[in-house]
């Protein structure tokens, strides 16, 4: 098989290409420039820089790979960021994602596309129910809006030109390599305690996720990209919920540093949610199931920080 794959030295992007690569498929990487992951397996796969929102570009990369499965990731995917910035946001997540869905129709109108939505969608649920794929969607930033848009108008595609698209909502990725999410931000601070600190700040640490191990995440969503229905969208979770006090609890554990920590209020977010947990019986009705325990993966997480900090 055929894959594109854009946002490509992405977090997701790049373990999802390792995977991928494991089946023998074709592969076809887009970026605005090359990851560390994607320069070490260019020997594999064919790696394009580029930008999403680049019309010609965009075309002539479907025209000329003619692609079977496209895995759409590129995105200014950084909540905090797209306060910052709503308006690159909104270029990069909506006019990228148009480009790309018009690009399709033109050129290859019969390619299995799976975009990338967010958990971020869904209304903010106090009682810690799961969430389920048909629940009410309120965003909670930019980001979350501009995610919901094109989730909406890929609807549409699907159900007008019956375009083969696919949404998956993937909840909290986690795993090593990746930046700017509390498990890794967490891990890089302990990582750089010595013996003069012995105090780390923290924001809300009372809120609880649906953390998902990168390994999990990537074999779910290509299990949805073989079996999944077109039109659907599916949540990528374990539908459990862990507080956030527990991944300092646990790196205390693993690294066995005596260390405190420290509220600082220009950690918390705007629009902190509460609690997030994902339903995640569609995945399961696939044949689809963790393997990886979020200890493990919190272990893995600072072994990473720890080696790459203190090398």
């Amino acid at each position: 098989m055929k894959y594109l794959v854009t946002g490509a030295g992405g977090f997701i992007g790049g373990f999802l290409i390792e995977y991928l690569l494991k089946f023998d498929h074709e592969i076809y990487a887009i970026d605005i420039k090359a990851s560390e992951k994607i320069d070490s397996l260019k020997d594999k796969l064919i790696f394009v820089a580029g930008s999403i929102t680049d019309k010609e570009f965009i075309d002539q990369v479907i025209i000329d790979f003619q692609p079977d499965v496209i895995m759409h990731l590129a995105a200014q995917s950084l909540p905090n960021m797209s306060w910052e910035d709503p308006l690159l946001t909104m270029e990069i997540n909506i006019l990228g994602s148009i480009i790309l869905l018009e690009a399709v129709r033109a050129h290859k109108a019969n390619a299995r596309v799976v975009f990338f939505g967010s958990s971020s969608e869904y209304a903010q649920n106090d009682e810690g129910k799961p969430i389920v794929e048909g629940d009410p969607k309120i965003p909670s930033s930019p980001y979350a809006i501009s995610k919901l848009a094109i989730n909406q108008l890929t609807e549409i595609y699907h159900k007008h030109y019956n375009s083969q698209i696919l949404t998956v909502r993937p909840f909290f990725v986690i795993g090593p390599e990746k930046e700017f999410d509390v498990c890794s931000d967490f891990a890089k601070r302990v990582a750089n305690l010595d013996n003069n600190i012995s105090t780390i700040k923290v924001g809300n640490l009372e809120g609880i996720r649906d953390f998902i191990d990168i390994r999990d995440a990537v074999n779910a969503i290509c299990l949805v990209t073989e079996r999944g229905t077109a039109g659907e969208s599916y949540n990528i979770c374990t539908g459990i919920g862990h507080k956030l006090i527990e991944i300092v609890e646990n790196y205390r554990t693993f690294s066995n540093k005596n260390f405190t920590i420290e509220s600082d209020p220009e950690l918390f977010r705007p629009l902190e949610e509460k609690i997030k947990i994902g339903d995640p019986t569609k995945l399961f009705k696939l044949g689809w199931s963790p393997k990886h325990s979020f200890e493990g993966s919190l272990k893995t997480i600072l072994s990473y920080w720890n080696k790459k900090i203190n090398k």
